[in-house]
């Protein structure tokens, strides 16, 4: 039997969740979330108006340390790959939760 511990798994859903998600939007605002232990947050405005917001808990991939708003934020669902455009330049991200499994 194969017992992962509580952050292996806590890291392994953080990645699963994010892996599920899309995203084509504009960074509106990055903070740290006082109200919500302090977590690295940033707010964005989807392709379709609709109004988003993303915590980094667990990613170690330095996408978060990178956004600044305005930033255009593409991410496909079913890839752990986020491509970052600012002026005339685009940088990718690999999103990394350290999931082992």
């Amino acid at each position: 039997m194969n017992i992962l511990p509580i952050k292996e798994i806590a890291n392994c859903n953080s990645h699963n969740k994010m892996k599920k998600e899309a995203i084509n939007a504009i960074v509106t605002r990055k903070y740290v979330d006082r109200s919500n232990h302090f977590v690295n947050t940033i707010e964005l405005i989807n392709s379709d108006s609709s109004r988003v917001k993303y915590v980094f808990i667990r990613d170690h991939s330095g996408l978060y340390d990178y956004l600044q708003k305005n930033d255009i934020v593409n991410k496909d669902k079913g890839s752990m790959k986020v491509l970052v455009k600012r002026d005339n330049n685009t940088v990718y991200f690999r999103l990394n939760y350290n999931c082992k499994k």
